[in-house]
């Protein structure tokens, strides 16, 4: 109750510049539940959006991220290139969440299935996780294994060779 409380003035803004559904509607779903509310904002992508956003008009990626942030209490980030939540940080006035960056992470994703193994298992130490699939390209899988290889866990990864897992991930698991 008291965060609720807390959170009935908390906004949120949802600045999604690649397409997520699933994860769009989590943090959405999440902020509302706890009393706050999300503002959706197109900063990049679709230029149907941007009509309305200061970047059509030429202002720079920057200084929109810096005036966004300044104006909310936090700012819920997913963008399609790798690493751009560490380049836009030094422009943010307000805490940055990363719901998805560039093709290797998704940290987010993999706290929400850290969070239902816990419940589900009791405890992390002593499972055996097996990811199967896409492991090249799934964020979920290289943000998940590496929260798991910080605990007592046997990982497995099974893909077919053009799907296998980047040799750097099988150097930081190992």
């Amino acid at each position: 109750p008291l965060l609720g409380e807390f959170l009935k003035v908390y906004e949120v803004a949802c600045i999604f510049n690649e397409p997520s559904t699933r994860t769009k509607l989590m943090f959405q779903s999440g902020v509302g539940t706890l009393g706050g509310a999300t503002v959706d904002i197109p900063v990049e992508g679709d230029e149907k959006d941007l009509r309305f956003s200061s970047r059509a008009k030429g202002e720079s990626a920057e200084h929109s991220y810096r005036v966004i942030s300044g104006l909310v209490d936090s700012v819920v980030l997913r963008d399609s290139k790798p690493g751009f939540v560490f380049d836009i940080l030094p422009y943010m006035a307000s805490p940055l969440i990363n719901a998805g960056d560039g093709e290797r992470e998704h940290p987010t994703q993999a706290l929400k299935d850290y969070y239902t193994l816990m419940r589900l298992f009791g405890s992390i130490d002593g499972l055996r996780v097996t990811f199967m699939g896409d492991i090249k390209y799934s964020r979920v899988v290289h943000s998940l294994s590496l929260l798991l290889s910080l605990f007592d866990t046997e990982i497995n990864l099974v893909a077919p060779n053009y799907l296998r897992a980047p040799q750097e991930m099988i150097y930081i698991l190992r």
